[in-house]
């Protein structure tokens, strides 16, 4: 069982070593990148297709953070293999993903920071996937909380404002 945790954790490392590699497809075979086809956009946050032009940003903002908190829930809580599982590719694309589909669409003020939010996000997961495959696991509850907590601050952003 050490063995088998050590190698996911191995595979966290990597995932986070890979880091800004662009698009792909997610643990659930959702196309993650921006794809065009008839009309249709896959915005990059798996799980949010829409018709061209009506994916709000504040949904983008959500979808993100659920992604965020269901991979940190299960890291916090000690289920490296699960976090994996839930992270899919969201360990490597986090921070392309605030950068290049959510920051160039912050308008306001409040957008601005909840993608500032986001990026420390993005960064907390990161530390915390090292953290996991070094087996300091008190450290990468920490981290994975601090990730939870910002991810969940982007969104109240949008909604007080």
């Amino acid at each position: 069982m050490t063995r088998v945790i050590l190698g996911i954790g191995a595979m966290l490392a990597a995932a986070v070593a890979l880091a800004g590699c662009g698009g792909g497809v997610s643990a659930n075979g959702t196309t993650v990148g921006t794809t065009m086809s008839g009309g249709t956009t896959t915005s990059g946050v798996a799980g949010a297709q829409t018709t061209k032009g009506s994916a709000s940003f504040h949904v983008r903002v959500t979808n993100l953070r659920n992604r965020i908190r269901q991979a940190m829930q299960k890291l916090r809580n000690g289920n490296v293999t699960g976090a994996a599982a839930a992270g899919g590719t969201l360990l490597t694309n986090c921070r392309n993903i605030v950068n290049n589909q959510l920051a160039p669409k912050a308008n306001s003020t409040k957008q601005r920071q909840a993608v500032s939010h986001l990026r420390t996000a993005c960064d907390d997961m990161s530390k915390a996937a090292t953290k996991a495959a070094s087996g300091d696991m008190a450290t990468t509850k920490q981290l994975a909380q601090q990730a939870l907590d910002q991810a969940q601050q982007a969104v109240m952003q949008l909604k007080n404002g």
